[in-house]
């Protein structure tokens, strides 16, 4: 039984990545926002520092949408809501990531944490960068870890 749910899951998580950019829904009768939405926001965030600091087209924009706390250390999560101002560039839900912009090409990258495969067996599948890219519409997706690699790759020589 389990198998063919976890089994159902990946198809979904397949089907959605075939059909585009993703959306965000609260649950099934709840309008769906496409994640363009967050792609034009982030358009809007580089026009506006571009216009406010020409100086600034080489930068590196990077935000990080909080961790996800434990009540008194046990195994009761309080429930996440993601920094709002990463929640309005990216609309990423899942505690632990970062977000980039690099403002010279307008290129939009998550940092997602690195899970240890142990994760797998009390949370259920450990989803693959792909997922990500695909539901966020992002243009790159890396680890937490290579935060620094990511930023480097772009050439940018300030953070913001």
């Amino acid at each position: 039984m389990l198998r063919l749910f976890v089994r159902g899951l990946r198809t979904a998580a397949t089907k959605m990545a075939e059909a585009g950019p993703g959306y965000f829904q609260m649950g099934k009768d709840t309008p769906k926002v496409s994640m363009v939405m967050h792609a034009e926001n982030r358009q809007r965030v580089v026009a506006r520092i571009l216009q406010d600091n020409p100086a600034a087209k080489n930068s590196f924009v990077l935000l990080h949408n909080g961790n996800q706390q434990s009540h008194h250390d046990t195994d009761h999560e309080h429930l996440f809501r993601p920094e709002s101002n990463f929640n309005y560039l990216f609309g990423v839900h899942e505690p632990e990531f970062f977000g980039g912009i690099h403002v010279a090409t307008n290129k939009s990258f998550l940092f997602m944490p690195r899970l240890h495969e142990d994760y797998a067996i009390w949370m259920g599948d450990i989803l693959p960068a792909a997922h990500f890219k695909a539901k966020y519409a992002v243009d790159e997706v890396l680890y937490a870890d290579e935060v620094e690699e990511g930023i480097r790759s772009t050439g940018a020589d300030t953070i913001l």
